[in-house]
């Protein structure tokens, strides 16, 4: 079972076909790109989140160990490979 089809219904075929498939290339290119936006923005904040929530630990730790008057043993939270980690004092000169 053979269609025969004639040359302007060939042409108006391939012109269909063309935009038809040209126009889900496009789609689909958007579509990837403003996935990959977000997945990078939400990589971003949760990077983000989880150093202000490593910050607060170490804050939490200096300020204890300032209310407790013992020496804050810095080798322990700095010695880390997920973060490099620096202090700086008020005048923002590095300290360790």
């Amino acid at each position: 079972m053979v269609i025969d089809l004639t040359l302007s219904e060939k042409r108006t075929f391939i012109r269909f076909l063309s935009l038809f498939l040209g126009s889900s290339f496009i789609l689909m290119l958007l579509v990837a790109f403003f996935y990959f936006e977000n997945e990078k923005r939400l990589y971003f904040d949760l990077a983000k989140s989880n150093m202000q929530n490593k910050v607060s630990k170490i804050s939490s730790k200096i300020i204890f160990s300032h209310m407790t008057d013992t020496p804050f043993d810095r080798t322990k939270i700095l010695d880390t490979n997920k973060y490099k980690i620096s202090f700086y004092n008020e005048k923002k000169e590095k300290i360790y």
